[in-house]
């Protein structure tokens, strides 16, 4: 039971203000697009990267948050939020493919993470693995097929890098060559943290090109921005449905 007197010192708020299903996203501002396809809204906070809103979307009532860019910070926002009273956490973000028949605005669904996150290895072992809720997993790779996406489903590369070094080398082509489809930087810190608190989590990404061939990245194109609304649609219908099971 969390203190009545509590106030979480990053995202800025107290109990009784997060709903029990929670949205997740890294951008502040796509918090604000996914709070704006909902019925009713409300901006709660903003405080740094964290960015809240309360929403109804089809009667249900949600919370809508935003976590920055890369592990370690994300987590901070989950902590909170679970602290809060959050019981699911649904992650919605951007990826890069690292298998070929992947294409740009393919939706990929996350079963499962590699560890290179820079922070799980802190909190959990080394060999635990980062997984999400099966049903809400499966959940939101069945909502993308229902609305004609196309979705993909499988182990995601969570990685705390984005520009690479001079140094060592870059993870990227064993971890394809071992099956990962995706390369994102926050969902092992998502799955690690449920796993730990007793919550449900999931996670669904939009692939905004192929991380090996550099000509394909382009996060602001017509085609990503169709797909990251078809991927907000998704994760809002799935969110929905397990509010009902929150309450």
């Amino acid at each position: 039971m969390t203190d009545s007197n509590y106030v979480a010192p990053h995202i800025k708020v107290g109990p009784g203000v997060i709903r029990p299903t929670v949205i997740t996203v890294g951008d502040p501002f796509r918090c604000e697009a996914v709070a704006k396809m909902c019925e009713k809204y409300e901006e709660v906070q903003w405080n740094r990267e964290y960015r809240l809103y309360n929403a109804t979307y089809e009667d249900e009532e949600l919370s809508i948050c935003s976590h920055g860019i890369g592990g370690p910070g994300a987590a901070i926002c989950f902590e909170e939020l679970i602290k809060l009273g959050a019981k699911t956490i649904i992650r919605l973000g951007t990826s890069g493919a690292m298998q070929d028949h992947i294409k740009t605005g393919d939706l990929i669904v996350a079963s499962g993470a590699c560890r290179e996150d820079g922070y799980t290895d802190f909190v959990a072992p080394k060999g635990f693995p980062a997984i999400g809720d099966n049903e809400l997993t499966l959940a939101l790779y069945n909502q993308a097929k229902a609305m004609n996406c196309t979705v993909h489903m499988g182990v995601a590369l969570t990685n705390g890098m984005f520009y690479a070094g001079n140094a060592l080398p870059s993870t990227l082509r064993e971890n394809a060559d071992a099956g990962a489809l995706m390369v994102e930087m926050e969902v092992a810190a998502l799955f690690i943290i449920g796993s730990m608190r007793g919550i449900r989590t999931a996670a669904i990404a939009t692939a905004d090109g192929n991380v090996f061939n550099t000509g394909d990245y382009d996060p602001h194109g017509t085609i990503v921005a169709e797909s990251k609304l078809n991927m907000l649609r998704t994760g809002l219908n799935v969110a929905k449905r397990a509010s009902v099971e929150d309450r």
